[in-house]
């Protein structure tokens, strides 16, 4: 059978061809300046992603010292830090197109990708940090031990406060990631700096005990007026573990005090940009309009 020529599927192939060529003919021009800035962010993007992968290459040898307590964060920060970079250097090729389009578009991946790379940073930086500093060694408590017996019931409390207060910064580390629920890790922070001030008056408590002790050595020394003179010494010191809880108290209701505002502020801000697009919704009615 003898088939007439479709000339018009030829012309559609043709035009699909040439489609890309076209865009780019009705595409605004670039001026030399506009190419020339373009050129500049390129190179600021690019000189950005490798700060951003020395920072954390610098953040690995910096928290070393803490070993096991950082080893597995250690891993979400190289992570974080790389997709970051990448982000930063997309933008630069989207600026070497002059594609500006692309660059508003890759300007929200990195809004995320920064923000989940500071995250996993302040777990390391601030939490592991806590966590590390609170935890009691064996080398520690030997050392302490070794030529301070008379105070053993004081160093043995420290010890546990200072147990209990790595646990409770450890869970805050923890908790401490991208996706994680405010409320709940604002609950899991109090109960650590809770513990960390109970560790904090263990230590008061336990840096008396061992100045009573450097003084009072020989215990078969005895007398009223010693009696007396400790017991009032106990007792002052009692008065100033009531106002560390006090100052405890304080600090507690600032921490509540200053998430209020944060919160606060992030709902009249985002009050504010629902109101400005509702005016540049009713400004643009009313020029249609016109």
């Amino acid at each position: 059978m003898y088939l007439m020529p479709q000339p018009h599927r030829h012309l559609l192939s043709l035009a699909l061809t040439l489609l890309p060529a076209l865009c780019a003919l009705a595409a605004p021009a670039v001026d030399d300046a506009t190419l020339a800035r373009y050129a500049a962010l390129a190179r600021d993007e690019r000189d950005i992603a490798r700060r951003v992968r020395d920072d954390d290459a610098q953040l690995a040898v910096d928290f070393f010292r803490y070993g096991g307590f950082v080893k597995d964060d250690l891993i979400h920060t190289k992570e974080s830090a790389e997709a970051e970079a990448l982000v930063h250097e997309k933008i630069a090729t989207a600026y070497d197109h002059a594609d500006a389009a692309e660059v508003q578009a890759l300007r929200k991946d990195l809004d995320a990708a920064s923000r989940a790379r500071l995250i996993w940073r302040e777990r390391v930086t601030e939490w592991r940090r806590r966590q590390a500093e609170a935890a009691p060694s064996e080398q520690w408590f030997q050392e302490q031990g070794h030529w301070l017996r008379g105070a053993m019931p004081e160093l043995l409390a420290l010890a546990e406060a200072r147990k209990a207060a790595a646990d409770a910064w450890g869970k805050v580390a923890q908790a401490v990631q991208p996706d994680a629920d405010p409320a709940a890790l604002q609950a899991i922070k109090e109960q650590a700096f809770t513990a960390d001030a109970e560790r904090e008056i263990a230590d008061l408590r336990y840096t008396w005990a061992h100045q009573r002790e450097l003084i009072w050595q020989d215990k078969k020394i005895q007398s009223e007026e010693l009696t007396r003179r400790l017991a009032t010494l106990q007792k002052l010191q009692e008065d100033r573990v009531a106002l560390k809880r006090a100052d405890i108290e304080r600090a507690r209701k600032i921490r509540q005090a200053d998430d209020a505002i944060r919160a606060a502020d992030e709902q009249f801000r985002k009050a504010y940009e629902s109101a400005q697009k509702e005016a540049a919704q009713r400004a643009k009615e009313k020029a249609a309009k016109r």
